[in-house]
């Protein structure tokens, strides 16, 4: 090989996996189109390089051989980082992440990570994980800080996987506090509040966002989304107009600072807290008009909350083919998107709304999908939900001492969450009506009910109390009408 071809080869082995024409000119300099092409058709003829389509891969045995060879390893991956970060493809922007960590450039490959929220709302977060996962470790703490970051959340939201997910976030702070980097600080604070609360601790999660707030040169963006969590722990404490209130004040800031992703995070869960308020119709016009945006921009995940939402809302209002579609249209969703433990969750959902219709046995083939994928979960919202279904189904089926036994679970693993523990309440009153236990359902439905009212869900507690005033005279889908 001559050396001009041997130095474009060498240069080239930064890139892994398939390499397009318009890549080589990024990493060799002075070099022009003609002598670019004549390496690529001798590089073929040997057998180095085969095309796959119009662009063309390196075999691995020589890349990684020439790769050990190239002098400036940091400044071809730099260049290389250069190239991939001009693209605006995802995957790209993930393979210049890549190459600015190995190449050192700590800034570039920061600013990148900062955005890894979006990168799992496109659906590339297994890829993002992965890709992390196999870097060496990263010796700058401030990126390493960062990195850490983003490998928490992605294991916290696909997998659901939240004490891993904390151990990371835990050494993220370590890095970050050591480095000096506030905002990976308050990053690291604020993923350890949701992690706090998703496991059912709510005074814990508090202090965390509180001390993310009090982070000195926390930006306005980290503060829009400390805000929005700090508003769901309020929504789970069953404040309901506070937890508004910072839901709007968040969603405004992150409109400002055109935060497409904070801003429909607070916005679909504005519509949950109107479904919760019986604004039945108001919620869900604005939960399609959300849903047709978030499908126009491309935000995967988040169609599957809107979906979620709006199946929520059908519910209430007893429209329940349209609220099968819905769910269906989320398990797709997040199906697509990875998150597999929200795969779960909806899988729980849906078996409670076949078991409204009494379709027990599809229930029942849900509520084992739901189990299965749930096994390595720990959200306390999702298993909680999971056995509020299984429940529901065991008693059906007229398995009562196993119902029994799901509904105490669900009911301990719910509540910390003053809506759902009265969810979980109603049902088991309805259930307790089945056997004939008229007192007993009376009084967990009154439960149910008097919780609803404290949160100022009035709608809904009026519903549970009509369930109440027939039981004795109603069948099972007519008591189950009220139910969410």
């Amino acid at each position: 090989m001559d050396e001009e071809n041997l130095s474009i080869l060498l240069a080239v082995s930064v890139f892994r996996g398939l390499i397009e024409r318009s890549a080589i000119k990024s990493v060799v300099k002075k070099i022009g189109e003609g002598r670019i092409l004549n390496f690529i058709i001798t590089m073929e003829k040997f057998g180095i390089l085969k095309f796959i389509g119009d662009d063309f891969q390196v075999h691995p045995l020589v890349r990684e051989a020439a790769f050990n060879f190239a002098a400036s390893k940091k400044e071809l991956h730099g260049m290389a980082g250069e190239y991939y970060a001009a693209k605006v493809n995802t995957q790209d922007k993930i393979e210049a992440l890549y190459h600015f960590v190995r190449g050192e450039k700590v800034e570039k490959a920061i600013e990148l990570l900062k955005n890894q929220a979006y990168y799992v709302d496109e659906g590339y977060g297994k890829v993002l994980l992965n890709m992390l996962q196999e870097l060496s470790p990263i010796k700058d703490e401030s990126l390493a800080s960062w990195a850490l970051v983003a490998q928490a959340n992605i294991i916290r939201s696909l997998q659901g996987d939240l004490r891993t997910a904390e151990e990371y976030y835990k050494q993220a702070l370590r890095c970050a506090i050591a480095a000096r980097d506030n905002l990976a600080r308050a990053s690291a604070l604020n993923g350890l509040g949701i992690v706090s609360r998703e496991l059912g601790n709510l005074k814990l999660a508090q202090e965390y966002y509180e001390n993310a707030m009090k982070t000195e040169g926390i930006d306005k963006s980290l503060e829009a989304r400390t805000m929005y969590n700090a508003a769901e722990a309020y929504l789970e404490e069953g404040r309901l107009e506070e937890a508004y209130a910072l839901m709007m004040k968040s969603m405004k800031t992150d409109k400002k600072l055109h935060n497409i992703r904070g801003y429909y995070v607070s916005r679909l869960n504005i519509d949950y807290i109107r479904f919760l308020k019986a604004e039945f119709l108001v919620a869900l016009r604005d939960l399609v008009n959300a849903r047709r945006e978030l499908n126009r921009i491309g935000l995967k995940s988040l169609l599957g909350y809107c979906d979620l939402y709006v199946y929520y809302v059908f519910g209430a209002m007893n429209r329940l083919e349209d609220a099968l579609k819905s769910i269906d249209s989320a398990i797709e969703g997040f199906m697509r998107s990875g998150f597999t433990f929200m795969v779960a969750y909806s899988y729980a959902e849906r078996a409670i709304l076949f078991a409204r219709i009494n379709l027990i046995g599809k229930a029942a083939q849900d509520i084992s999908e739901a189990i299965k994928l749930s096994t390595n979960v720990q959200d306390r919202d999702v298993l909680g939900t999971v056995e509020l279904a299984n429940a529901i189904v065991h008693t059906s089926n007229s398995n009562f001492a196993d119902g029994e036994r799901s509904f105490e679970r669900a009911a301990e693993l719910l509540r910390h969450d003053k809506v759902t523990l009265a969810r979980v309440l109603a049902w088991k009153g309805v259930m307790l009506a089945l056997q004939g236990e008229k007192k007993l359902a009376i009084q967990s439905l009154k439960e149910a009910s008097g919780i609803f009212e404290s949160t100022k869900c009035d709608r809904l507690a009026g519903q549970i109390e009509i369930c109440a005033s027939k039981i004795g005279t109603a069948g099972w889908q007519d008591l189950c009408r009220p139910l969410i």
